[in-house]
């Protein structure tokens, strides 16, 4: 964008060197209308706003009864954040065009009226010079509004302008998102390249969408032909990555990782999904590599600590795993994951108690998964505390009170207390909402098949 400006103002290079040198000397200094005009645009497209206003000052004094200065300097409050002092110019000037419009439009823009601005866009779009930003403020003005759909309208029109506009697709590329309206984003974006096919960003885009509706081989595809017309374009192998990773080649997701990085070995990130893709391989050797090369990088990513930490479990090292995990909740407290991870390990190695207290603050965080309270029964079953695990599991039932799976474990654990009667009851229950479950409950508590009444219960269903 700023190179964009500085080949605009190539030409006019002399002129604002003299005008510099009358702000530096205190020259005296005579520029005529349209001089003046392209100085203070200058100053004010690169944000140098004193020098703008000095060159607003200098021109209204010398040209006072001009209204375009009164209009730039409504620009330059626009611009330091200044919307009422604008709104006043703005009214004080009778004569109305495309910049007058364009300028009103931010103005109410900052003022958090997006639909009278949008009016204002709106009748700058017959002039050519202001056509292409005019459209692509009426989209943003829907954005505010939060009406996508009209946003994406007027983001494609742009786009017939200046189909080369990056940001514009960006844009476009999240209002899909919003939306979730993927398989007309397909659709546009197959129809724009045709016209465009060598616009990588349409096509990092295309697999954005194919990738939302988890169709990976054809995200894969679309980054392919993006790398194709831009071999440093970091997100489309690092998003080819995420595709191949979904569709659990690892290998070639861990090169497609690997090609980013002599464009950008700074990038913690793609150690880390490196790392992860070696960890699904059960390569945990290599992945911890990764994982560490990550750390190095990024000391804030808690993941990274996760992924460590899954690494040394396996190992064996469940000590040091859970003082990973401890780093990784230190950095994201509440992340229901992380200390499910912490209570399988405490489960694991013996150290109930604080597994329990683990347990009891995952229930208060998320109550809305049923195998928490499974997880949560087991720990109390495993010490041989059945009432304890019992009454968990009746916890988890009053939150999912139509969950076959937590009654099949609760039938389970009725029957190992010696409870056989409620254990048939709730048997039953699990039975006429999931007539197929009851492996679950036989895998979890084998001597269950052995009683016939159950065996009964399941052939007479």
């Amino acid at each position: 964008m700023e190179e964009d400006l500085l080949n605009e103002y190539a030409e006019e290079q002399e002129l604002l060197d003299r005008f510099d040198k009358v702000v530096r000397e205190g020259e005296s200094y005579f520029f005529d209308t349209d001089e003046f005009e392209i100085i203070i645009d200058y100053h004010l497209d690169f944000m140098n706003f004193d020098n703008a206003l000095k060159a607003i000052q200098m021109a209204m004094r010398q040209y006072p009864t001009t209204a375009s200065f009164t209009l730039k300097k409504s620009r330059y409050f626009s611009l330091i954040g200044r919307p009422d002092m604008a709104l006043k110019l703005l009214q004080s000037i009778e004569a109305e065009d495309a910049e007058f419009y364009m300028i009103y439009g931010q103005v109410l823009i900052q003022q958090g009226q997006p639909a009278k601005a949008i009016e204002q866009y709106t009748k700058a779009l017959d002039d050519e010079y202001f056509k292409e930003v005019a459209t692509i403020n009426i989209a943003y003005g829907y954005e505010q509004l939060g009406n996508f759909k009209s946003a994406i309208e007027w983001l494609q029109k742009a786009l017939l302008i200046n189909p080369n506009n990056e940001q514009v697709l960006s844009d476009l590329d999240f209002c899909y998102e919003l939306t979730g309206t993927q398989e007309e984003a397909v659709k546009f974006y197959n129809e724009f390249l045709e016209n465009n096919p060598f616009n990588d960003i349409a096509w990092f885009n295309l697999g954005e969408s194919y990738f939302a509706m988890e169709n990976y081989e054809q995200a894969m595809n679309a980054y392919d032909y993006a790398i194709s017309i831009n071999r440093a374009f970091v997100p489309a192998y690092f998003n080819k990555g995420n595709a191949l990773t979904a569709l659990e080649r690892y290998d070639e997701a861990i090169e497609a990782y690997r090609e980013t990085l002599p464009l950008d070995a700074s990038d913690a990130l793609t150690y880390y999904y490196i790392g992860e893709c070696y960890e699904r391989k059960q390569d945990y050797t290599q992945a911890l590599e990764y994982y560490k090369k990550s750390l190095e990088l990024d000391r804030l990513n808690p993941d990274v600590f996760i992924g460590i930490a899954v690494c040394l479990s396996e190992f064996a090292h469940d000590t040091m795993a859970l003082e990973f995990i401890d780093r990784a909740l230190d950095l994201d407290s509440i992340n229901v994951e992380y200390l499910r991870m912490k209570a399988d390990i405490l489960q694991k190695t013996g150290q109930y108690e604080a597994a329990f207290n683990v347990y009891r603050q995952i229930t208060l965080l998320d109550k809305s998964d049923p195998e928490i309270w499974m997880d949560y029964a087991n720990a109390w079953m495993e010490t041989g505390d059945l009432e304890n695990g019992l009454d968990v599991l009746r916890s988890g039932l009053v939150f999912h009170p139509d969950d076959a799976a937590l009654k099949y474990r609760m039938s389970a654990c009725l029957v190992r207390s010696g409870k056989l009667q409620e254990a048939t009851a709730m048997f039953a229950k699990a039975l006429r909402i999931n007539p197929q479950g009851y492996t679950d409950a036989f895998e979890y508590y084998p001597p269950m098949k052995e009683i016939p009444l159950f065996l009964e219960m399941v052939n007479g269903n």
